[in-house]
């Protein structure tokens, strides 16, 4: 797909299908109007799935989670204080279906066409700010994780303090996506 191509030329639906092949992303296309993509970053794998409704483009990269109880509450306040600072877009916590989900939209409010380097690199930006939230998730929930470019203990497996609050998890979120920036 050529990188210039913009929404002038082509539905953005349509445009991300093709960088899809070209990336050799796995991919679905349920219906015209969606796209479910599968990614696999450093802490895990992502899909993402993109509708496209009359005036909007609706992206939202999910990762499969499952909060315990007792820290549910501070896993919401998490996703406020993310909401508070990541752009564009918004945290959310499907509790019945075990995700996490990131939305945006493509609407920039205006009438530039996009082309597909913009979309593609919007679709890398936020699987790239879920990922690199996977260690606050995971410590809010209290549960162990590895980390592969660290002194492993007992395992491989590091063990988390269990219920770390919002705001310590949001320092591990600022550091880890500062170090991608």
């Amino acid at each position: 797909m050529d990188r210039e191509t913009s929404t002038d030329d082509m539905a953005p639906i349509d445009i991300l299908e093709g960088i899809a092949n070209d990336c050799a992303w796995l991919h679905t296309r349920p219906d015209e109007y969606s796209l479910v993509i599968e990614r696999t970053l450093k802490h895990g794998t992502y899909g993402m799935s993109v509708e496209d409704e009359e005036d909007d483009v609706r992206f939202s990269a999910i990762k499969p989670f499952v909060c315990p109880g007792f820290a549910e509450l501070e896993l919401l306040r998490l996703l406020n204080l993310f909401n508070g600072i990541v752009r564009p877009g918004h945290f959310i916590y499907h509790k019945k279906a075990n995700q996490i989900i990131y939305q945006t939209s493509l609407d920039f409010c205006d009438e530039r066409p996009l082309t597909a380097e913009g979309i593609e690199h919007r679709t890398n930006a936020m699987l790239h700010i879920l990922d690199a939230a996977h260690y606050c998730l995971e410590s809010v929930a209290g549960r162990a994780y590895v980390r592969t470019n660290e002194t492993e203990e007992a395992n491989g497996v590091v063990c988390l303090n269990p219920g770390m609050t919002a705001e310590e998890a949001l320092d591990l979120f600022n550091g880890e996506w500062i170090g991608h920036a």
